[in-house]
């Protein structure tokens, strides 16, 4: 049953009694029906117009609508709020991502313990365990893993003695994914480690040439 089935004309208006009464319960529940066969445009378009007609500028104040009820439906998930990010099993997270090599994996798995578990720094250990959970394939060595995400940029030490956290590049790369092009310019941004020292020492030996 829709709303304007459900008016009734003594409810709304008790004064139209004290009148003729038949006539206007009539007259209302005419208008009332008619209304109710126009979209809500159309409906408020029709009462300012009639409104401004007989001169009754408040009949165009919109009825107040009953709070919506913040209860979730069986079956409908409440979006986090304080993140941001929709709830994520592990499992959905990983085939979201569809990392392709251990070393993405981790990253993932790296971002995944940050956004979704509040865990910023975390153990190879813990890892391993998140993981399972996503029902991934084992790791062949979690720590080489680990040590080849480090490598990478992904993965950086913590402020706690012997844990890890995702690095800013590391998150820029998991946000890119599934798209690898996108993922990898991420990668293209970061400078080689050592460069620099390689290049002060092939300057060193081109100095020790020309002396000779």
């Amino acid at each position: 049953m829709n709303r304007e089935e459900e008016l009734d004309p003594d409810a709304i208006w008790p004064e139209l009694r004290e009148e003729d009464p038949v006539l206007a319960r009539t007259t209302l529940k005419e208008i009332i029906d008619a209304l109710a066969r126009l979209s809500t445009t159309e409906r408020s378009r029709v009462l300012r117009t009639v409104s401004t007609y007989y001169g009754h500028q408040e009949a165009t104040e919109p009825i107040e609508q009953p709070p919506r009820s913040t209860e979730l439906r069986p079956g409908v998930r409440r979006e986090p709020q304080f993140t941001g990010k929709r709830e994520l099993s592990p499992k959905e997270f990983l085939l979201e991502k569809a990392p392709h090599t251990q070393v993405d994996r981790v990253a993932c798995l790296a971002y995944y313990l940050t956004h979704y578990e509040d865990i910023e720094s975390f153990k190879t250990a813990e890892i391993s365990k998140v993981n399972t959970e996503a029902a991934q394939p084992k790791f062949a060595n979690a720590a080489q893993a680990v040590r080849d995400a480090i490598r990478r940029g992904l993965i950086v030490g913590a402020a706690k003695k012997g844990t890890r956290q995702i690095s800013a590049l590391g998150e820029q790369y998991v946000d890119a994914l599934p798209d690898r092009a996108a993922a990898n310019a991420t990668l293209a941004t970061q400078k080689p480690r050592g460069t620099k020292r390689k290049t002060s020492k092939k300057k060193s030996t081109r100095a020790r040439e020309k002396s000779e």
